[in-house]
């Protein structure tokens, strides 16, 4: 079962390296004013979940789940200190660029 896991990752993976832009996030330009600046361990991470590589030794989490060597727990923890404001963040750009798009109500995202 855990190899048929595996290949599926994997099978996944090669699937999504297919499209014409998996790769373009590297080509954008390092600038803090825009946010695109990611730090060492920013970069690590990223880094070690598109290529699905070990990222930290398996153990318990402080919301009571158990964290794989893959890292993928981190991303969807309730725990997680930044989940919130990175959605907020999200939800602001988005409301932000609603009016160009000819949406009337962008009081949807509040």
């Amino acid at each position: 079962m855990f190899m048929l896991i595996l290949n599926f990752r994997g099978s996944l993976t090669f699937k999504l390296l297919q499209n014409p832009f998996p790769g373009a996030w590297l080509n954008s330009i390092p600038c803090p004013n825009l946010g695109t600046l990611l730090d060492n361990d920013t970069m690590r991470i990223c880094v070690g979940l598109r290529l699905g590589c070990t990222l930290c030794r398996p153990h318990q989490c402080a919301c009571g789940e158990k964290v794989d060597p893959l890292g993928h727990h981190g991303l969807r923890c309730c725990k997680n200190p930044g989940r919130y404001s990175r959605h907020a963040q999200i939800n602001e750009i988005i409301k932000r660029a609603l009016p160009s798009t000819s949406v009337l109500n962008s009081n949807l995202l509040a």
